[in-house]
């Protein structure tokens, strides 16, 4: 399961995506692991949003939580995951 975001959210957090909203989705509905996509994923994740969603965990990118340049309103969400279990880190060591 894949959240992609739309291009309002991006664009009301300073993100200007390369291709549009429905080539994006396509693109990762296309990806042999893939099952499902989640369009308008919100900028930050909360454990509502993966309880609606039926999500247990969410692979993030751990260098990510401490990128500089990251949204600080999306590491609040990925440190509430860090709290409850419900995170994955990649390539953590």
């Amino acid at each position: 399961m894949v959240g992609v975001f739309s291009d309002d959210v991006l664009h009301k957090n300073n993100c200007f995506p390369a291709w549009p909203e429905v080539e994006r989705s396509e693109l990762v509905r296309h990806c042999r692991w893939v099952n499902e996509v989640i369009k308008d994923a919100p900028w930050e994740l909360t454990l509502k949003f993966l309880d609606e969603n039926g999500i247990d965990f969410v692979a993030i990118d751990e260098g990510t939580s401490v990128d500089p340049c990251c949204d600080k309103i999306r590491l609040r969400g990925y440190d509430e995951l860090k709290k409850h279990g419900a995170y994955c880190g990649v390539g953590e060591p």
